[in-house]
């Protein structure tokens, strides 16, 4: 058996089992929504790049709602790290409450 077919078997073994397709940690890390609080904004992105590829000029309210997203996040992290709140990042479930109750919406429609 070959090193391509034992790695499809593997693949296919890992799907129906329901594990994750990619075992890399740092990549995990990105694409799961308690980890990055500008998921939304960053598929947005991605998929109006997919979209428009040849006019990227035409996704600049994207790029720059995905870019104040990072910066609003990131400030709020190390408010909580000054302050000494654990964990520094706000839950999934706390930082939509939060942005409910600031009325926050990054999402570019």
């Amino acid at each position: 058996m070959d090193t391509e077919e034992r790695e499809r078997k593997q693949l296919e073994k890992e799907t129906k089992k329901g594990k994750k397709l990619w075992n890399n940690h740092k990549w995990n890390r990105h694409v799961e929504v308690d980890n990055n609080p500008c998921l939304e904004e960053s598929k947005s992105s991605l998929q109006c790049i997919e979209e428009n590829y040849s006019k990227r000029e035409l996704c600049n309210s994207h790029f720059e709602a995905y870019k104040t997203c990072k910066k609003y996040w990131h400030a709020v992290m190390r408010e909580r790290i000054r302050r000494g709140i654990k964990p520094p990042m706000p839950t999934h479930d706390e930082r939509e409450k939060m942005k409910k109750e600031l009325g926050i919406n990054f999402v570019v429609s």
